[in-house]
């Protein structure tokens, strides 16, 4: 999949991966993407795309929707901080308003395992012994 994003080079990325606090970053625009070492949020109709460095654990799952996804991040929030996350990312129409409400009305998310497909209810027996014997899901 690509994005119409903006290109840069920043050279001070060469010696120091630390940019987000170094007072002296000024990444400038290339037309190569092939001579960027960063990659922009701001499109060029003005509008950005959602980029996020995440600093934890975190897992990225297809759904059995097509072009649609579930991110599982390995965070510790309070249903407070949940909530307020919830609804910005609601607000700019990245979570349903329907999943919003059931995750308020619940104070909790969902979502279906890897191995339930929509319309399919029964996972293999194979799967639910390789489960079973793992006991436990792996984050990356």
């Amino acid at each position: 999949m690509t994005f119409d994003s903006k290109y840069y080079y920043e050279p001070r990325l060469e010696f120091d991966d630390g940019y987000g606090a170094n007072p002296y970053f000024k990444p400038q625009e290339v037309s190569d993407p092939m001579e960027a070492n960063l990659e922009g949020s701001l499109r060029p109709n003005g509008t950005h795309l959602v980029q996020i460095d995440l600093d934890c654990a975190h897992e990225y799952r297809p759904s059995s929707t097509p072009g649609h996804g579930h991110l599982i991040i390995q965070a510790s929030l309070t249903w407070k901080e949940y909530e307020k996350l919830l609804e910005a990312l609601r607000n700019a129409r990245i979570v349903g308003g329907e999943n919003y409400e059931n995750a308020k009305r619940h104070k909790q998310t969902f979502l279906r395992p890897p191995w339930i497909k929509k319309g399919n209810l029964n996972p293999p027996k194979s799967l639910l012994d390789e489960l079973t014997a793992l006991k436990q899901v792996k984050f990356t």
